[in-house]
C-alpha cells in the first residue's frame, strides 16, 4: 500500500477560494491522504466550509483554533498529522490532480528526503510557471553541499531565490519537518516558510528537484495600506537570527556554507525585503529596496490608470498615494472582484468612461504584459498611452512613510 501523506491546510478568511483548494486535494490520483484543514480563527464562513467537506469525506479532519498566525497553524496541523510524509497547501491556492502521485514516484524511486517542483503564479487571470534556479536533478553528497546549501538562499542576482523557500511546492518527510517545524518562532510571520524549509533542507540526505508545475500560487497581497510596517527591523531581526543559527549549526558550515552564507544572506535578505517592501538593518545603511515607479517616465500631474492588482500595482499605488506625483484616476484589473481590495480595484471596462493621460501596466513579467496590451487594444485604447516599464529594483531611502520621488537611473545605482 503506498504511504499515507498528510495535506496540512492553515486557513484564515478565503472563503471565496477554500472549495476550490479543498476540491483540488480531494481530486488527487494519489488517494492515501490524511488532510487537515486548520481554520485559525477566521471569522467568515471558512470554519463552516470546513465542517461540511469532512461530514462528507473521511479522509479531511478539521482544527478549529484561535487566530494565531501561519506558523501556529501549521504547527497544530502537524500535531495530529498521521502521515508518514507531508505536504502543505495555502489555502487560497490550488493544485493539479497528479501532483502527489508524481512527488512520492520520485521520492520512491530516488529514496529522497524532500521533493520540490516549480509552480504557476496566478495573477489576475494569467499564470506564469516559476521554477527553481537550481536546475532539476537528484542531489546528495558531496553534490549537494555545493550545488543545494551553497546556492539555495541566492543565485547570481537580486530577485532570484536559489530554490523556493515555500513549504507548498514540496513533499517532505514527516520526520524531518517535525524536527524544525516546531521550532519556528511563531514571531516569524513575516518568511515564516524560509525560516522552517531551509532548515528542513540542510538536514536533507538526498533532494529531488523537478521542473514539472503542478501548484499554482495565487497572488495576492494582504493589505495596500500606505507606509511602512514600524516593526520591519524586529521582525527582520528574528528571521536574519534564525536562519543563522541553522546555517552555522550544520555540520556542513566549516567549509561551503561559512563562506557562502554572509555573502548569501545579504542578498536573501534584500530579496525578501523587495518581495514585502520592509526594512532592513542588516547592512550598515537604513534602506528598502523596491520596485520603484518610473518617476522619470512619466509626467508629474499626469492622470494615470494603474493596471494590476499584484505586487509591483500595489507598490506603485503606494507610492502614488504617498507622493502625490500622478492622480490615481483608477485601479484596474481584470479578476478585480476577487482581488483582495474590490472596493479600489475597477473592471478594465471603466476605462472607456475615463479622462486620463496614460494605463501603466504594473507587472513583472513581459508575457503577461503582452496580454494585457491586448486587453487593452480590445477597448480601443491607443497605443500612444499605453506605457509598461520592466519594473526597476532600486532604493528607497525613507522616514518612516515618506517615498523619495527617485529618478529612474539613480534607482539601478
Amino acid at each position: 500500500m503506498k504511504p499515507l501523506i498528510s495535506v496540512i491546510v492553515p486557513i484564515y478568511q478565503v472563503e471565496r477560494y477554500l472549495r476550490q483548494c479543498i476540491d483540488s486535494i480531494l481530486d488527487q490520483t494519489y488517494e492515501n491522504l490524511d488532510i487537515i484543514l486548520v481554520d485559525d480563527g477566521s471569522s467568515d464562513a471558512c470554519g463552516a466550509i470546513c465542517d461540511e467537506y469532512a461530514e462528507r469525506n473521511p479522509r479531511i479532519r478539521v482544527i478549529h483554533k484561535a487566530n494565531g498566525g501561519l506558523v501556529s497553524a501549521r504547527k497544530a496541523g502537524l500535531k495530529i498529522a498521521r502521515g508518514g510524509w507531508v505536504a502543505y497547501v495555502d489555502s487560497d491556492d490550488w493544485i493539479e490532480p497528479t501532483m502527489y502521485e508524481m512527488m512520492w514516484k520520485k521520492a520512491e524511486r530516488h529514496h529522497a528526503d524532500v521533493v520540490v517542483t516549480a509552480h504557476q503564479e496566478s495573477y489576475d487571470g494569467y499564470e506564469t510557471v516559476r521554477k527553481n534556479h537550481i536546475p532539476p536533478g537528484v542531489y546528495e553528497e558531496p553534490r549537494i553541499i555545493d550545488e543545494v546549501f551553497g546556492k539555495m538562499l541566492y543565485v547570481d542576482e537580486i530577485g532570484k531565490w536559489g530554490l523556493s523557500p515555500a513549504c507548498w511546492d514540496k513533499l517532505l518527510k514527516k520526520e524531518v519537518v517535525e524536527k524544525y517545524q516546531y521550532d519556528v518562532d511563531d514571531r516569524i510571520w513575516d518568511g515564516e516558510d524560509h525560516a522552517f524549509i531551509y532548515s528542513v533542507i540542510l538536514e536533507a540526505k538526498r533532494v529531488v528537484i523537478l521542473d514539472e508545475a503542478p501548484y499554482h500560487h495565487r497572488i495576492r497581497s494582504d493589505s495596500v495600506a500606505v507606509g511602512y510596517d514600524t516593526r520591519c527591523f524586529e521582525r527582520f531581526s528574528y528571521l536574519f537570527n534564525h536562519l543563522k543559527e541553522r546555517f552555522s549549526s550544520s555540520p556542513y558550515w566549516n567549509g561551503v556554507l561559512e563562506r557562502q552564507f554572509p555573502f548569501q544572506m545579504r542578498w536573501f535578505l534584500l530579496k525578501h525585503i523587495n518581495t514585502e517592501l520592509g526594512i532592513s538593518n542588516y547592512d550598515e545603511h537604513t534602506m528598502t529596496e523596491a520596485f520603484v515607479f518610473p518617476f522619470s517616465e512619466i509626467e508629474k500631474g499626469s492622470r494615470v490608470v494603474i493596471y494590476g492588482a499584484g505586487k509591483v500595482g500595489v507598490v506603485y499605488y503606494r507610492q502614488l498615494k504617498t507622493t502625490k506625483y500622478c492622480e490615481v484616476c483608477a485601479w484596474v484589473a481584470k479578476d478585480h472582484a476577487s482581488c483582495a481590495w474590490p472596493q479600489l480595484v475597477q473592471s478594465p471596462q471603466v476605462i472607456r468612461d475615463l479622462n486620463y493621460d496614460k494605463i501603466l501596466i504594473a507587472v513583472k513579467d513581459e508575457n503577461v504584459m503582452a496580454s494585457i496590451k491586448k486587453n487593452l487594444f480590445d477597448l480601443e485604447v491607443p497605443e500612444s498611452k499605453i506605457v509598461w516599464f520592466s519594473p526597476t529594483l532600486g532604493i528607497l531611502r525613507s522616514s518612516k512613510t515618506v517615498y523619495l520621488e527617485l529618478d529612474r537611473k539613480e534607482a539601478i545605482k
